[in-house]
Parts: C-alpha cells; sequence; structure tokens
C-alpha cells in the first residue's frame, strides 16, 4: 500500500481505536460535530509526490489503465468499481485520500454523508489498495501544473503544450462540442484540460501504466500527447486500432460490482485481456501483422466476452440491473518503418539534440529496444459509449 494511502488508514484507525470497517464507519458520521471537526482540521494531507514516485512501471504483459476520473464521489467510487470489471488494476487520482468532506464553517447532513460513504468505501477496497489493484496518483491543481510544466525542459513543456494550439474546430471535429469561443477563451479551456489530464499523462509517458480514456475528451487528450501531432517533424504514428469490443454495463451498487469482479468469468476475462495483449506484442509491424493482431484479440478475448454477455442476458439478476453495452476498445502505437530499419528510437519524436530528454521519448525508446519490429508498442484503451 502507498504510504499516504496507509498513513489514512492509520489515522482513521487511531480515533477508532480499531480496524476501520463498514460498519464503524457508519458510527464515524454519527460521532459529535465537534469531533468530526478535529478529523477533518488533522487528516493527513496526502503527498503528490511520493504516491507518484510509488507506482511501479508496468511489465510487458501487464495491464494497468491510467485515468483521470472527473467526477463526484459517489459515480467517481462508481466508475472505479465499473473499470475493475475489466482490468486487473488501475490507477486513479488519490481524490478518496483527500479531506473533502468537510469545508470550514459548515454543518449539515451532506458532510457525514460524504465522510460515511468516504470512509465505507475506504474500509471496502483496503485488500485492493493492500494488493495494488488500486493505485493512486496526484491530482495536481490548474495553476500547479501550470508552474510545474513552466519548470520543465523546453522540450518537455512543448509535448505537454500540445494543448494551448487546440482549436475549436479540433475539438468539435474530435467529437467534443460546444458553442464556439473567442480564442482566449479557447486558450483557457484547453489549460484546462491540461491541468486535468496532466498528471496522467505525465504517469503514462514513463511507463507506469497504459492511457484510458472514459470520454472524448481524455481520448483526444492522450492522442494528442502521445500520438505526438504538432511536435517536431511529426514522424510519431498514428494509433492503430487493435481490437474494439463491445461490454456489459451494469447499473449496480458499488458493493454488488466489487462482488461480481470476483466471479469466476470476469477473473478469465482480465486474465485474457493480459496474454491477448502480451500475444500480439510479438506479431511483426506490418499491414498484415495488424490485421493478425486484430484477429487474435477478437478471438482471443471474443470468447470470454460472449461468456460474460450471455450469463448477464441469462441471469434474471444480472438482466435487471444491465443498462446496456460500453466500449472497450484497445489500439496500439505501431511502430514506424524508420525505427524499424535503422533501430534509431528518435525516430519516434521530434528531432534534434535534446529531444531524448523528455520522457516520452525515453518511454517510447526503451519500448522500441525491447519490443523491435512488434506490432504494437504499447496500448491506449477507451472505455466509454462506443461513437
Amino acid at each position: 500500500m502507498q504510504s499516504s494511502a496507509r498513513a489514512v488508514y492509520d489515522y482513521v484507525e487511531e480515533w477508532l481505536g480499531e480496524d476501520l470497517t463498514v460498519t464503524n464507519a457508519q458510527l464515524v458520521s454519527s460521532w459529535p460535530w465537534e469531533h468530526l471537526v478535529l478529523l477533518a482540521e488533522q487528516w493527513p494531507t496526502p503527498s503528490g509526490a511520493d504516491l507518484d514516485l510509488q507506482i511501479p512501471p508496468v511489465v510487458p504483459g501487464e495491464l494497468r489503465p491510467v485515468t483521470a476520473i472527473r467526477a463526484p464521489g459517489a459515480m467517481r467510487r462508481r466508475t472505479v468499481s465499473s473499470l475493475l470489471l475489466y482490468a486487473p488494476a488501475i490507477v486513479v487520482p488519490a481524490d478518496d485520500l483527500v479531506q473533502d468532506w468537510y469545508v470550514d464553517g459548515v454543518r449539515d447532513d451532506e458532510a457525514r454523508s460524504a465522510l460515511r460513504a468516504k470512509l465505507e468505501w475506504l474500509a471496502r477496497i483496503r485488500g485492493l489498495l493492500e494488493g495494488g489493484t488500486i493505485v493512486y496518483s496526484r491530482r495536481l491543481p490548474g495553476d500547479e501544473w501550470i508552474s510545474l510544466i513552466d519548470g520543465l525542459n523546453p522540450d518537455l513543456q512543448a509535448r505537454f503544450r500540445v494543448f494551448d494550439d487546440m482549436s475549436w474546430s479540433d475539438w468539435n471535429d474530435a467529437g467534443w462540442s460546444w458553442p464556439q469561443v473567442s480564442p482566449e477563451e479557447m486558450l483557457g479551456i484547453n489549460r484546462a484540460v491540461g491541468s486535468v489530464m496532466g498528471t496522467s499523462l505525465e504517469l503514462v509517458s514513463r511507463g507506469a501504466g497504459q492511457a484510458l480514456s472514459l470520454e472524448p475528451v481524455e481520448s483526444i487528450a492522450f492522442d494528442r500527447v502521445l500520438n505526438g501531432r504538432k511536435i517536431g517533424d511529426g514522424r510519431l504514428t498514428a494509433l492503430e486500432r487493435i481490437g474494439e469490443f463491445e461490454v456489459p454495463d451494469f447499473s449496480l451498487k458499488v458493493e454488488d460490482l466489487m462482488a461480481l469482479r470476483n466471479s469466476d468469468d470476469w477473473e478469465d476475462w482480465r486474465e485474457a485481456l493480459r496474454a491477448g495483449i502480451d500475444m500480439v506484442t510479438n506479431i511483426p509491424a506490418d499491414p498484415a501483422g495488424a490485421k493478425e493482431a486484430t484477429a487474435i484479440l477478437t478471438d482471443h478475448l471474443g470468447r470470454r466476452l460472449f461468456k460474460i454477455d450471455k450469463t448477464s442476458k441469462t441471469s434474471r439478476a444480472l438482466s435487471a440491473m444491465r443498462s446496456g453495452s460500453k466500449g472497450f476498445a484497445i489500439t496500439g502505437i505501431g511502430a514506424v518503418s524508420a525505427t524499424v530499419a535503422t533501430g534509431d528510437p528518435t525516430a519516434l519524436v521530434a528531432a534534434g539534440p535534446a529531444a531524448i530528454a523528455d520522457p516520452v521519448a525515453e518511454y517510447i525508446s526503451a519500448l522500441v529496444k525491447r519490443r523491435k519490429n512488434r506490432a504494437v508498442l504499447d496500448v491506449l484503451l477507451e472505455f466509454h459509449h462506443m461513437r
């Protein structure tokens, strides 16, 4: 368990005088208000730097999606539970560890309810945190993220500043629409996206996991930075789609989703996903290889999904709770022909002597050395309603 997460559990259990459970989490919210104020005021603030440093890099074949979940507490917890049906492990912002239920001077039932939900959730997921199934990343406020970018070397600044030149039509063409705004307002929107996505992008760029988009905005943002458009000579290849599946979507409570995760069908699916992605990394990087990779994933994963889909439709209980389907799309960054021919990993990034100082370039360089001539260097996942 990451040290910042451990500190929160230790702190709460010191107040309780016993281990945190769902039952005593409910009791805490009924404590006298002055006790809850002290609990909030002394709550250990997570160390963002420590959280990120304690995320080990993934090994070949390991699937650990990284995403920035922007949602209120209840919706965020349900999203995490739903993702854990499909992914062996995930990296999400550390909102669960932050004291966000009490605001100075506010006293109402809503604060007690928010505290109770947070502690119940922490009690339920403790084993997942201890086993590395849920890993937390920091969330940088906008000003802090901009300040961080300003302190980076010019090459890395350029990569993360790609949001700045996104136009209204760029976003609109990619599927995220709103009324047309002025260039100044557009820049503000672009910077806001960068501040939300920044931590996830940085983690993916250094190999802590694979990019996961939950909505078009995130898909565009990941593609913008990892795909390298408008950076240097733009030799980074476009993302190639290697698999796309419709997966059951359930309107279950968090505890029911977590219980469903442990069923044999879902464990088979997650193991198949890991093995399938590992298999396609050994396929040559050419059009025939891309076709073969798609066929393998469709066959290897499709059969498991068919079983899950059939179970969810034939089970009366699950069928009643099924709310539809979501898209689970897997894309891969295909190797560039120049890289295959020359073995030069800098062909994948902006040209220039300082290019390798960019962590994204270093990450891709390591992947090229390990998987030269392979069809897939890395994966980008999308998990949202099919467009």
